[in-house]
């Protein structure tokens, strides 16, 4: 499976308990590898900024990488990497949550309008995404430059939005699965 293949390994992710993080590390001990927090272990996960990462990988100085987008579309497009593990494969149906938008009881309690005006304008912004998908990577890119000083490549962005699906569903059942990780 391609796992085992990872002994001795050094991977890199975005941050220590992120996303990625949690989830490399559940694969790799679900395959029968270990890890640690302080790199010990059959693979050596190493906690990296993603665009760090990229440089890295591209030096060869890492092996490999559990990445969000668009960093994984450009660790395959831009320093020649290969998917050993789509994290979609790992799922019901291929969808799990990236990101949850959330906010403590306390805050919700005390400024109701505000929490029901942002939870609206993320699903306005969702249906936006979704009635106008040929202007979504225009927009990106635009938002990217005058943010970033510079817009991904087409072929990257156009891969990395191939592997997101913005949506207002939390995915409620994944998150015990989550939990538990």
């Amino acid at each position: 499976d391609g796992a085992d293949d990872l002994r001795g390994a050094t991977l890199a992710t975005p941050q220590l308990g992120n996303t990625q993080d949690v989830a490399l590390r559940t694969w790799l001990a679900d395959h029968g590898l270990e890890s640690s927090p302080t790199g010990a272990g059959d693979v050596d996960i190493v906690p990296t900024d993603n665009a760090r990462t990229l440089q890295l990988f591209a030096a060869g100085a890492l092996d490999g990488a559990w990445l969000p987008e668009p960093w994984a579309s450009r660790l395959v497009l831009e320093a020649g990497a290969s998917v050993l593990v789509d994290e979609a494969e790992l799922w019901p149906d291929g969808e799990y949550p990236t990101t949850l938008l959330v906010v403590r009881t306390e805050y919700l309690e005390d400024h109701p309008d505000a929490v029901a005006a942002l939870v609206a304008g993320h699903a306005a912004s969702v249906d936006w995404i979704g009635t106008h998908p040929d202007e979504v990577p225009e927009l990106v890119n635009a938002r990217l430059r005058a943010d970033a000083g510079a817009p991904l490549p087409d072929a990257v962005l156009d891969r990395a939005l191939a592997h997101v699906d913005p949506t207002v569903d939390p995915f409620a059942a994944t998150l015990r699965v989550l939990q538990r990780r």
